[in-house]
């Protein structure tokens, strides 16, 4: 890539990434974003909601069932008779109705145990669309949380990448004052511009980095990829874990174990 290339396309980035308004998007908002408009998550809501109606009585099979049947028929006939004596008669659109209707109850008033088993296997199904629900959410708002701190590390390399092209334009500089007034020489300049050049490479590098895991955030808070947002600065790291009590909450908690032990309850009803 030529130099004249190469500051075209730098301050065109620094264009596209302050064309808009940018607005502050904490953590927490981004959480709250996903837990809004994450599609997954709207799949796994509507996934609980039919397991939980599902949950009744009557589709267990303790209530009767009353069943509703009815059909209406109409014809149009056209007719000509004619009789030994010569009469004639014509019968032009005679209509012809047919109404049936019928209704039949049932009641199971015993199936050997079967229809509580089909409730505990409804119960089952909620419980397993519970689980689903929680890990859905889990696993979005972990990706949202890496994604969010992936940009901010990303804008924290390319504030080190700026002060590296600051101080090798210095460098630049230096050289060219040296060779003028006779104490460099052109093997310096160049290596002092071929530095330049990379610094300059990687900062591009670096703001494409940051556009696409801008987009990549932007969709799993099922908003508009090209919408833009500024993220806090700094990364919070807790300082109080402890890897034992981590073990057991994960041991009692984690959803993937969890949905491992009700698929295998659900198996068993």
């Amino acid at each position: 890539m030529t130099k004249h290339k190469m500051k075209l396309i730098i301050p065109f980035l620094i264009f596209y990434t302050s064309l808009f308004a940018q607005h502050k998007l904490s953590i927490h908002d981004a959480v709250e974003a996903a837990l809004k408009n994450n599609y997954s998550i709207s799949i796994a809501r509507g996934e609980l909601t039919i397991a939980q109606n599902n949950l009744t009585i009557g589709n267990a099979g303790f209530l009767p069932t009353l069943n509703a049947t009815g059909s209406l028929s109409r014809s149009v006939t056209n007719t000509t008779q004619e009789y030994i004596d010569g009469r004639q008669v014509d019968r032009t659109g005679a209509v012809t109705k047919n109404l049936n209707a019928s209704l039949s109850l049932n009641w199971t008033i015993f199936d050997g145990l079967e229809m509580f088993a089909e409730f505990d296997r409804l119960k089952e199904l909620k419980k397993n669309g519970e689980v689903n629900f929680k890990n859905s959410i889990e696993q979005n708002i972990s990706s949202v949380i890496s994604v969010y701190y992936d940009i901010v590390r990303e804008q924290q390399v390319r504030e080190v990448i700026k002060k590296s092209i600051s101080l090798s334009e210095e460098r630049v500089r230096i050289a060219e004052n040296k060779l003028d007034v006779g104490s460099g020489s052109r093997f310096d300049l160049r290596q002092a511009k071929v530095d330049l050049n990379e610094d300059k490479m990687n900062y591009l590098r670096e703001e494409l980095k940051l556009i696409q895991a801008k987009i990549n955030l932007n969709e799993l808070l099922g908003r508009d990829v090209n919408e833009e947002f500024n993220v806090e600065d700094t990364i919070v790291v807790r300082n109080n874990l402890n890897a034992d009590d981590m073990l057991i909450s994960a041991m009692e908690k984690n959803s993937e174990l969890l949905i491992a032990r009700q698929n295998k309850t659900l198996a068993d009803v």
